[in-house]
């Protein structure tokens, strides 16, 4: 014999009072360069971020200030990285 399930009676739920963002507050996801498209010249290292390793080594995105100004992402090669995470901090 089975018994059946008691249920609460459950009135519509209140509106959700949160306040969302409108659409246009999301911004598009930056699209990271590849390091032999980014133009030559002399970069200001904002950001190291590991994003893991795959079957050409460590991944790591870097997030640059050209001179001029633009900030950029651009993926880091393997060498790079070997040289950033072993240098002397002074």
């Amino acid at each position: 014999m089975a018994q059946g399930q008691t249920y609460d009676i459950v009135d519509t739920p209140p509106k959700d009072r949160r306040i969302w963002p409108a659409l246009e507050a999301f911004q598009e996801r930056e699209e990271i360069a590849k390091w032999r498209d980014i133009q030559k010249g002399i970069y200001k290292l904002h950001e190291i971020q590991d994003r893991g390793s795959n079957k050409y080594g460590p991944s790591v995105v870097l997030k640059l200030e050209h001179q001029s100004g633009p900030i950029i992402l651009v993926w880091a090669r393997a060498s790079l990285t070997y040289a950033l995470k072993n240098r002397k901090s002074t």
